[in-house]
């Protein structure tokens, strides 16, 4: 399975309200939905606009509002991500952003 092949699926669900799930997704693919998740994740490394959450499926950006409300969902779920490693860390939510800057600073 190739990202051409990803990308001609999603044709058809162009705009939030045509999504689709990702076990509908895989089953017309013949793929698990796990494999359907990093086909999508592999994709969108690569430039590809598919956008999606849980609610609505995945999809195909038809405007920029489309992609902005993505790009929100994705920085709370990074949020909400970060806030949990924060509090199991036992370490500030501030402090743990601090150290993260830090170690990206000492990697480049």
């Amino acid at each position: 399975m190739d990202k051409a092949t990803l990308l001609t699926a999603l044709v058809s669900h162009t705009g939030r309200a045509n999504g689709i799930g990702g076990e509908a997704l895989g089953k017309q693919l013949g793929l698990p939905s796990r494999k359907v998740r990093k086909l999508i994740t592999d994709a969108r490394r690569d430039g590809a606009m598919i956008l999606g959450t849980p609610k609505t499926g995945y999809y195909m950006a038809t405007n920029g509002q489309e992609f902005d409300e993505f790009v929100q969902f994705l920085k709370a779920r990074a949020k909400h991500t970060l806030f949990t490693i924060s509090i199991l860390k036992k370490v500030s939510y501030p402090a743990l952003l601090g150290q993260m800057s830090l170690e990206l600073e000492s990697k480049t």
